[in-house]
């Protein structure tokens, strides 16, 4: 069978610049011209197309393209792999922001004002006790979220314990306001932070919401490889 550009926009309930783009990114088979220039589609189109529908709300769509690109290639193991380990990374994440609510809840006691000053802390101890990467910690600093002073004669970062507290709530409210709103920015976050009231409810609403994300997030991937696996079922019956 089949389909003109705008039919398949109509069954998918996308626009025709939607479908042009994912043609031009190569994440459907070749569509051919009629004579005039006009594309036809097929049923492979569609299913394609389904697929990567389906695949966009548990991935991005550079990773679901670059899925079906390697599929298409004749690297489905290749692919199915890249999806083993977007799973292990995603359980990592777990791993990881579990470890920073534990420290949240474990410092609820912990009050600035007895704070000693001068244990200071390398960026890399820093990361290290609040499992935020380095490079996340310096771009925080960049855009003012967390500070640090220099130490003396080698200008290298040193934190003090306040800010330990500041970047293990930072980082969690970024995957809070990803649950509420399924993005975030750099002025939504420092809002959030500015408002954030450290205290054993909040920070369990916290946690909690951190983990409902990442059930929410994990739904959809299951549900984009069940797409995956769905078109290359179909592809291999019909050999």
């Amino acid at each position: 069978m089949e389909y003109r550009p705008i039919d398949i926009a109509r069954k998918l309930n996308i626009s025709t610049s939607t479908l042009r783009i994912y043609e031009d990114m190569g994440v459907v088979p070749t569509v051919k011209r009629t004579d005039t220039g006009y594309r036809i589609f097929t049923q492979i189109h569609l299913d394609y197309l389904t697929c990567i529908r389906k695949m966009v709300k548990g991935y991005s769509l550079e990773f679901s393209g670059e899925l079906l690109k390697e599929h298409m290639k004749g690297n489905t193991n290749k692919a199915l792999w890249m999806i083993t380990k977007s799973q292990a990374d995603l359980y990592a994440e777990k791993i990881r922001l579990g470890k920073v609510g534990q420290n949240l809840i474990k410092n609820l006691d912990y009050k600035s004002d007895n704070v000693r000053k001068d244990n200071l802390m390398t960026i890399n101890e820093i990361s290290k006790i609040t499992h935020v990467s380095a490079t996340t910690i310096r771009y925080w600093e960049t855009i003012g979220l967390v500070s640090s002073v220099r130490g003396e004669g080698n200008n290298y970062r040193l934190f003090d314990e306040d800010q330990v507290r500041v970047i293990l709530i930072i980082h969690a409210l970024k995957y809070s306001l990803k649950m509420k709103y399924n993005y975030y920015n750099m002025e939504m976050l420092k809002k959030e932070l500015k408002e954030f009231i450290y205290n054993e409810k909040n920070t369990r609403d916290l946690i909690e919401n951190i983990n409902i994300y990442l059930d929410k997030v994990n739904l959809e991937m299951i549900k984009a490889i069940s797409a995956f696996y769905e078109l290359i079922s179909k592809e291999h019956s019909q050999e």
